[in-house]
Parts: structure tokens; C-alpha cells; sequence
């Protein structure tokens, strides 16, 4: 009878625990309710681009235009989409769809004076050609976790593909070329819909990227 006793506490102790741990699972890709993901991020400023073609452009001058080596940007950073296919809790596969523009001016600044004072009343800006940039990139990403709980993983990415550059201020302006972003480190925070934040190095950012996501 103890014996008997012992096996029924143990197995009433083990049901909340192998429920939250198929709960767990479920959130995670345990099942077929929710094989997928799908993620939707920002990134900040991508420095390999801005030192290989923003910046170069936005200093180089005609011999004519008579401007000064100033450079002005705009660069709203790089927008992510990525459907993921969760194989097991641990591993899953996806396609990161990346876009982002930026443009640069080279400009002049001058002063504005009274014609009959001489007193400076302002400045102006003379701008010379912009130079403008177009990236959309496709990559099938490898995305590992580390480690998994209900609320929270931790996990990286590696992702491997090609992107489209379309470049006003070069001879060739249109090409298309290798394409990667590394991923070390990654968290997410919630259950069905979640946020991420991660750290990674690559063509189409450097730095931090945030966003949220959906399980289902």
C-alpha cells in the first residue's frame, strides 16, 4: 500500500511538471501549432557600408564644384522581415529579408551678410550631388538556441546569402554581391508574441537590432 501510495504522489507531483514542460515546448515549436515564427526588426547605422561607400562619396568633390569636404547624412538604419520554421526546440531555419537606404550630401556653408552693414545676418548651405544607396538583401538563415524557457530564450543566427545594391555614385550602379550577418548573441521575452534583442556584425548591420516576433 505505501508502495502504491509513493507511485501516485510521484505521478501527481510529475503532471504539473510535464504539463509546464509541454507548455514550454509548445511555445518554442513543441508541436504543430506552432511550427512557425515570424520576426520584424531595426538595426542601427552599418559602418562597413558607410566606410566602403557613403562616406568616400559623400567627400569626394569635382574639380569645379569649388565645395567644401563636408559630409551630410540621412540613414534610417536597416528594416528586417524573417519567416522561421522551427525543425526542433533547439533549431529552426528561415529567410531574413533585409532593406535599407541612405543618402549623403557634400555641402558648403556660407555666410549671409547685409549689403549695407556688412553684419553677418546668417548662413546658408550649397549643396553639390547626392550620393544615395539601395540595399535589399535575401539570406536563408541557421538560427541555434542556447537556451529555452517559457518566456525567454537565448539563441544566435548565422545567416548567409546575397543582396542587391543599387549606387548613384559609382560606374557600375546596380550588382549584386555576398550577402552574411553573424549573430552571437540573441534574447527574446515573452510567450506567442514576443520582443528580441541581439548583437551581430554583417553586410546589412553592425551593432544592436530589436524587434518583435510571433509564434504560431
Amino acid at each position: 500500500m505505501k508502495k502504491l501510495l509513493s507511485i501516485i504522489l510521484a505521478a501527481a507531483l510529475a503532471a504539473p511538471l510535464a504539463s509546464a514542460r509541454s507548455i514550454s515546448d509548445r511555445a518554442i515549436s513543441g508541436d504543430d501549432t506552432d511550427r512557425w515564427e515570424i520576426t520584424a526588426g531595426v538595426s542601427a547605422i552599418n559602418y562597413f557600408n558607410m566606410i566602403l561607400y557613403i562616406f568616400p562619396a559623400a567627400l569626394t568633390n569635382s574639380p569645379d564644384d569649388g565645395l567644401e569636404n563636408t559630409p551630410e547624412f540621412a540613414w534610417p538604419g536597416s528594416f528586417t522581415i524573417q519567416p522561421r520554421f522551427n525543425v526542433n526546440r533547439w533549431f529552426s531555419v528561415g529567410m531574413e529579408f533585409a532593406g535599407q537606404y541612405w543618402n549623403s550630401h557634400g555641402y558648403k556653408t556660407e555666410d549671409i551678410t547685409d549689403p549695407d552693414t556688412g553684419d553677418v545676418t546668417g548662413q546658408k548651405k550649397t549643396y553639390k550631388g547626392t550620393a544615395s544607396m539601395l540595399v535589399l538583401a535575401a539570406m536563408p538563415t541557421a538560427h541555434f538556441k542556447y537556451m529555452v524557457h517559457p518566456r525567454c530564450t537565448l539563441y544566435g543566427e548565422a545567416q548567409l546569402g546575397v543582396a542587391y545594391y543599387s549606387f548613384n555614385r559609382s560606374d557600375d550602379p546596380n550588382n549584386v554581391i555576398f550577402s552574411f550577418q553573424a549573430i552571437p548573441f540573441g534574447v527574446t521575452f515573452g510567450r506567442d508574441l514576443y520582443g528580441f534583442a541581439e548583437v551581430g556584425i554583417g553586410t546589412q548591420w553592425m551593432g544592436g537590432h530589436i524587434g518583435v516576433g510571433y509564434r504560431f
